[in-house]
This record gives C-alpha cells, sequence and structure tokens, in this order.
C-alpha cells in the first residue's frame, strides 16, 4: 500500500469493468454503465483511481488483514448493485 501524491484522478467503480465484461459487447444498457463507470452517481464503495502521473511519497506497508476483509466486502456491495442495475 502506497501513499501517493497526483494533480488529477478520477474515481471509477472497479466492479464496473467486470459487470461490462461479463454482460458482453451486446449488451443493451452498455452506454449507460460505461458512462456510470466514468461518471459514477450510485454510492460505489470499492474505487480505482485513475490518472495520468503519480508521486509515490510513502511506502505504507500491507494492509492488516481487517483492511482486506472490508475491501472484499465492499467489492461484492458493489458487484451486487451492478447486478441489481444491469443484471
Amino acid at each position: 500500500m502506497y501513499e501517493v501524491e497526483t494533480q488529477e484522478l478520477a474515481a471509477s467503480p472497479m466492479v464496473l469493468i467486470a459487470q461490462l465484461d461479463a454482460l458482453g459487447p451486446h449488451f443493451p444498457l452498455i452506454t449507460e454503465c460505461a458512462e456510470e463507470y466514468w461518471a459514477p452517481t450510485m454510492g460505489w464503495r470499492f474505487l480505482e483511481f485513475i490518472c495520468g502521473e503519480i508521486r509515490v511519497t510513502t511506502c505504507l506497508g500491507a494492509l492488516a488483514e481487517a483492511c482486506l476483509w472490508k475491501s472484499g466486502e465492499d467489492y461484492e456491495y458493489d458487484r451486487d448493485l451492478a447486478r441489481r442495475r444491469w443484471g
């Protein structure tokens, strides 16, 4: 785990990449799902951060087991949210 600095940052729900992949290119709401990825509105918990450049400022070491568990819980929450919205 690292602490970083960046100039520009975009937060997107990571689960939507897997959701779009699972639904395939002919999924009728693919545009809506992709738009939610780039401009999230639905209260996602597990986000990935996209930026052009980062600078690592501190190495924080490995995550505690409780943090890993919470991350998995948040991802599953997002997976359920995505499935309820897009199948």
